[in-house]
C-alpha cells in the first residue's frame, strides 16, 4: 500500500542520511517502502539521487516500486541519472526500470545524464537501449541538453559519446535551434564544445556565420 505523508517519513529521512541500519530496521517494523513524501517522492527516489547503493538494493529487495513517479513525472532512475550515480542507474535498470521513461516534459533519463555531463551514466543508459534522439516537449534531444551547460570538459565527452551513438548533430528543436546554437547561447557560452561540434560537422546559421573564439589547446 502507498501512503502519503505531508512531511518526510522516518524512512525517507533514513535514506537521506544514508543510514542502512535504520532503513533495515524500519522496513522490518513494517514501514511502507513506497510511502510518498514531498512532491510525491518515495524513499527509493531519495536513495537514488544520493547514490546510496546499499539502501537502493535493500528497498528493492523489500518490494519498493521503481516505477513510481513523483509529481514531476520523474522516476528513481531519472533521479539517479540526474546526479550521475552510475551504480544506482545500473541496479535500477537490472531491476527492470524503463530506460526511456519520460517525465511530464517529455525528457528521459538520458536527457538528465547529458545535462549534468555524466559520462558513465550516459554510457550505461545508451548501452541499455536509451534513445539518443529522444525529444522532450520542446523538441530537444540529449545533445541539446548537453549544450545548455556545456562549459565543462565532461560535457564535450558526453557530446562525443552521443555522436558515436548516432545522435543528429543538427537536430532542430521547436524553436529551430540546433545543439551548437544552444551551446552558443546557453547558461555559459561553451567555447570548447562549440569548437568541437563544428569540427564534427555541425552547421551554423548562414546569416550569422559566428565562429568560436580561440580555444587554447589542452
Amino acid at each position: 500500500m502507498t501512503s502519503i505523508n505531508r512531511l518526510e517519513s522516518p524512512l525517507h529521512m533514513a535514506c537521506v542520511d544514508g543510514d542502512i541500519i535504520k532503513v533495515t530496521t524500519l522496513l522490518e517494523e513494517g514501514a511502507d517502502e513506497d510511502c510518498l513524501g514531498y512532491r510525491g517522492t518515495t524513499p527509493l527516489h531519495k536513495a537514488a539521487i544520493r547514490g546510496k547503493v546499499d539502501i537502493v538494493r535493500t528497498l528493492l529487495a523489500s518490494g519498493a516500486n521503481f516505477r513510481l513517479r513523483n509529481k514531476d513525472g520523474r522516476t528513481p532512475l531519472d533521479f539517479a541519472a540526474t546526479a550521475g550515480h552510475a551504480g544506482v542507474v545500473e541496479i535500477l535498470l537490472e531491476a527492470g526500470a524503463d530506460v526511456n521513461a519520460r517525465g511530464h516534459r517529455g525528457d528521459t533519463p538520458l536527457h538528465s545524464a547529458a545535462v549534468g555531463g555524466h559520462t558513465i551514466a550516459t554510457k550505461i543508459l545508451l548501452g541499455r537501449g536509451a534513445n539518443p534522439n529522444a525529444r522532450d516537449e520542446d523538441g530537444r534531444t540529449p545533445l541539446h541538453f548537453t549544450c545548455v551547460r556545456g562549459d565543462f570538459p565532461r560535457h564535450k565527452e558526453v557530446a562525443e559519446i552521443l555522436l558515436g551513438e548516432g545522435v543528429d548533430i543538427d537536430a532542430k528543436d521547436h524553436a529551430s535551434k540546433t545543439p551548437v546554437q544552444i551551446a552558443h547561447g546557453g547558461i555559459h557560452r561553451a567555447e570548447a564544445l562549440i569548437h568541437f561540434l563544428i569540427s564534427k560537422g555541425a552547421e551554423t546559421e548562414p546569416e550569422k556565420k559566428w565562429k568560436p573564439r580561440y580555444v587554447k589547446p589542452s
